[in-house]
C-alpha cells in the first residue's frame, strides 16, 4: 500500500508579491499537507501516491519561502478549491489550525499529527529508555552513534533508521540559511496571480480553539507507550484535552516524530479510513 512511482513537479505562483511553492497530484476531495519546522514537503512523498489515488493532494513546501495560512487560502482560491481537509504535522498542524480558524465552515476533516495544536499530546520521549521492548532496544544499539552525532537530547527519541535519518536532515536543515537551503532544489518560475486578493482576518487569538468538523490525532509512542494506554493517565500529557467536538485518538506505539515513515501502512489505513467516512 505504500510507495510511489508518482515523482510531482514542484509548482509556484506570487501571490500579493509573496511566492508559495507547492505540489499538486491526485483527484477527488482535496486535501492542503502541512509540514512541520525545518521540513519539506518532499517529506510526505512514501504517502503520496496511495493518497493521492483517492484525493487531490495540495503540498505546501515551506522550507525556503515561508507562507502564512491566509496565503495558503488564497492559493487554494487561485487553484478553484472551496472546501478542503486539513492535515498536518507538528509546527504544520498549526498553521493547519490557524487556517482552521479562518475559514472553519470550508474546512471538512482535520488530521493531527504529532503536534499539541488540537490540544494535548502525549510526549513520549520523555520516558526512560528502559521501557522499550527487546527489538527497539536493538535499534537503539545500532543508532546510538547516529543520535547522539545529531544531538545528545535525541539519544530518548525513536531510533529507528526511519527516524534517524529524518532527525539527521531536519537538524541539517536547521543550521541552514534560505539560501543553503535551496541548493538542489528545482526553481519553477512563479505564474503572478492577478488580484484583487481577499482581504485577510483580523488577528485572531486561537488558543483554546475548539474544533467542530471531524478529527483525527496521530500521537507517536516512541516505543515506550502501549497503544493500549488512555493518554490522560500519564503524566507524560501535555496541556489541554483535545479541543474537539469529534475525534479519533491513534496512539502509534513503534514510531517516532514522523509516524507516516515509521509506520505507514498504519498511517494510511488509518487516515483514509476516516477521511473515506466523514468526506463530503
Amino acid at each position: 500500500m505504500t510507495g510511489s512511482s508518482i515523482s510531482p513537479e514542484m509548482r509556484a505562483v506570487e501571490i500579493n508579491g509573496q511566492r508559495i511553492e507547492y505540489y499538486e497530484v491526485g483527484q477527488g476531495p482535496p486535501i492542503v499537507l502541512n509540514h512541520g519546522a525545518n521540513c519539506g514537503a518532499d517529506d510526505w512523498f512514501n504517502v503520496v501516491g496511495p493518497l493521492s489515488l483517492h484525493y487531490r493532494l495540495i503540498i505546501p513546501d515551506r522550507l525556503v519561502h515561508e507562507v502564512d495560512p491566509w496565503r495558503l487560502w488564497l492559493l487554494l482560491e487561485h487553484l478553484n478549491i472551496d472546501r478542503v481537509a486539513l492535515l498536518g504535522h507538528s509546527g504544520g498542524a498549526f498553521t493547519s489550525r490557524e487556517m482552521y480558524r479562518q475559514n472553519p465552515l470550508r474546512v471538512w476533516a482535520f488530521v493531527c499529527i504529532d503536534s499539541a495544536a488540537a490540544g494535548g499530546k502525549v510526549s513520549a520521549i520523555s520516558l526512560p529508555n528502559s521501557l522499550w521492548p527487546p527489538h527497539v532496544a536493538t535499534m537503539f544499539a545500532r543508532n546510538k552513534a547516529k543520535l547522539l552525532a545529531i544531538s545528545p537530547n535525541r539519544v530518548s527519541d525513536y531510533p529507528s533508521d526511519e527516524n534517524v535519518a529524518i532527525l539527521a536532515k531536519t537538524f541539517q536543515r536547521k543550521a541552514q540559511t534560505p539560501k543553503e537551503r535551496m541548493v538542489g532544489r528545482s526553481q519553477p518560475m512563479a505564474c503572478k496571480v492577478a488580484g484583487p486578493f481577499s482581504p485577510g482576518p483580523e488577528p485572531i487569538d486561537d488558543k483554546g480553539c475548539f474544533f467542530q468538523c471531524p478529527m483525527l490525532v496521530f500521537n507517536s509512542g516512541r516505543g515506550k507507550l502501549d497503544a493500549s494506554d488512555p493518554p490522560e493517565s500519564t503524566n507524560t500529557w501535555w496541556g489541554t484535552p483535545i479541543q474537539a467536538e469529534k475525534y479519533k485518538f491513534v496512539l502509534v506505539r513503534d514510531s517516532g516524530h514522523w509516524v507516516w515513515l515509521d509506520q505507514p501502512k498504519e498511517f494510511l489505513e488509518q487516515t483514509i479510513r476516516f477521511l473515506t467516512h466523514h468526506q463530503p
